[in-house]
């Protein structure tokens, strides 16, 4: 009974005064009744088509302002509610009865339960002289059709929350090097300003980023700038940081002593390149074109990790981006250039325009930028005496 009077009855407004103490003294007895039994049954009878009621006709041709309907006909005495019994008269003898007038027409919901009654394959309702009772069958579906109203409410609640663009599901993708050298430490910032948005990652490269960005599986995705086409007006972008192109090699290797190398230099020594679907590969692949030289490739890989791994231990010279940490190997860093000027390519994080962005997506675009351009580069090329250092640790091993 709680139930039905918070949803059926305190809901319910009038505007005529004696109707309005009518309620009022209604309220007042219902209170009472709550008071003795919050949980007890009720009966809730529908009353009319869903139009407005047409109310009982004065003497001088204008509708009542009676709240209920009487018995019709009120003469003769010997057929007096013959037509109609009274509203007093519709009420269940041992609960309490409500009436409630559905804006849903008598007719049209009786097809409305007939079509549902047609769909399940079931009889939902038994016809009591003027009332509806549930069937057996009818009794079992009611509680998963009052999981799914509560289902539905909740759909509502989550709606209101990924409304004010603060909760939700960021789907974001990045290479093996920059998710580990930027973006895991940056996910502890952007948690703490969004909480409630759980972030899931992609390692994913090349051009399946695009695609995923087209397809909706992603939200955002961090590429470089010449990953789209000039004329592609279907990304957005921002611009995070450039990424240096390093060399690493071990400590006794005499490549030089400034902190750069000139790529023609590297023509003699066997190079640990990256998969050509990195974005530094495609650049350094560019450079030795432009510089006429034909790399000794002597292993390509997509671990970046690798290729410090097998620079260290004297196998050649890694070409390594400078988000890459190094800081745990003992190799000498060099800034790769090409007639004087560091080889680099922009960074940065692009989504597809035709979708638009939650809040959170493009406050994460907005702070990861901002964190980029704080640590890069996250490797840098070694000093004179830092690679003195080196040598000298490596030489106690």
């Amino acid at each position: 009974m709680r139930e039905a009077v918070e949803r059926l009855i305190t809901p319910y407004r009038v505007r005529d005064p004696i109707d309005s103490q009518h309620q009022i003294g209604l309220l007042l007895q219902l209170a009472g009744a709550l008071e003795d039994g919050r949980d007890e049954p009720c009966s809730v009878y529908q009353m009319s088509k869903g139009m407005r009621r047409e109310r009982g006709v004065t003497d001088k041709g204008k509708h009542s302002t009676n709240l209920f309907q009487g018995e019709q006909p009120t003469k003769p005495k010997a057929l007096i509610g013959s037509i109609y019994p009274g509203d007093r008269n519709i009420r269940a003898e041992d609960t309490v009865s409500i009436q409630i007038h559905l804006r849903t027409a008598q007719p049209a919901l009786s097809r409305h339960i007939s079509d549902l009654e047609a769909e399940l394959g079931l009889k939902l309702f038994d016809r009591v002289g003027r009332r509806l009772r549930l069937t057996g069958e009818g009794e079992q579906l009611l509680g998963h059709c009052r999981g799914l109203l509560n289902y539905a409410s909740a759909i509502g609640e989550q709606a209101q929350l990924l409304r004010r663009g603060d909760t939700g599901v960021l789907k974001v993708a990045a290479s093996s090097q920059n998710l580990e050298g930027a973006i895991a430490p940056f996910l502890h910032r952007y948690a703490q300003r969004y909480p409630n948005v759980q972030v899931k990652l992609f390692d994913v490269i090349g051009p399946e980023l695009l695609a995923m960005l087209e397809r909706g599986d992603l939200h955002v995705a961090q590429s470089s700038i010449h990953a789209l086409q000039s004329d592609d007006h279907r990304f957005g972008h921002l611009p995070l940081a450039p990424v240096e192109i390093l060399a690493a090699c071990h400590p006794s290797l005499k490549l030089g002593e400034g902190p750069t190398i000139d790529i023609g230099r590297l023509a003699p020594h066997p190079l640990i390149l990256q998969d050509p679907a990195f974005v530094v590969r495609r650049v350094f692949d560019a450079a030795c074109r432009l510089a006429g030289l034909k790399p000794d490739i002597l292993l390509e890989s997509r671990a970046p990790h690798t290729l410090v791994a097998m620079a260290e231990a004297g196998h050649g010279v890694a070409i390594i981006p400078s988000a890459l940490r190094t800081r745990h190997y003992k190799v000498r860093i060099f800034g790769v250039t090409y007639r004087g000027k560091a080889l680099r390519e922009q960074l940065i994080i692009l989504w597809d325009k035709r979708r638009p962005l939650p809040r959170y997506a493009t406050s994460f675009c907005e702070m990861l930028a901002e964190h980029f351009r704080a640590v890069f580069p996250i490797s840098r090329p070694s000093m004179a005496d830092q690679g003195d250092a080196i040598r000298s640790r490596g030489s106690r091993r």
